[in-house]
């Protein structure tokens, strides 16, 4: 009896005991050859860098009442030769001043049918990307969701 909880407590994985210990499991890392780890998806030769920034999601406020938002989620390539280490040291100081240029063009636009304009969203953003990271970094913005939650009656 004795060698049967042995070999079951030898056979046991180290995570498994450091949960019955009471200490927190560590997770490896996946293995190369493992069968459920993310594939290995590398850009082409020459394709330009892409960075995607965490869903916007704006208020817009008229009268002291949010009356609608609009959530965007944008995608920002970069110019070839450029990488997101380029962007990286500058990244937090982008997604405010994208949110602000955000705000301010809904509130501008409040009072009309549709705020979420495409064109305009993509243009003030790239002169936004363009402030920040300089000229000849970002090639264009990428408009990847949109979505206005319709004016609250």
């Amino acid at each position: 009896m004795l060698g049967v909880a042995l070999s079951a407590l030898a056979a046991a994985s180290p995570p498994a005991m450091a949960v019955e210990r009471g200490e927190p499991e560590q997770k490896e890392a996946p293995k190369k050859d493992d069968p459920n780890a993310p594939p290995g998806i590398k850009p082409a030769p020459g394709a330009p860098a892409y960075l995607t920034v965490p869903l916007f999601v704006i208020p817009v406020i008229e009268g002291g009442n949010v009356t609608r938002t609009v959530s965007v989620g944008i995608g920002l390539e970069l110019v070839k030769g450029k990488t997101l280490e380029d962007v990286k040291a500058k990244e937090a100081v982008l997604m405010d001043a994208f949110f602000q240029e955000l705000y301010g063009l809904f509130a501008q636009r409040a009072s009309a049918e549709r705020i979420a304009q495409p064109p305009i969203i993509k243009a003030r953003l790239m002169r936004v990307a363009d402030r920040i990271l300089g000229p000849g970094v970002v090639s264009q913005i990428l408009i990847l969701q949109l979505f206005e939650r319709p004016k609250m009656a």
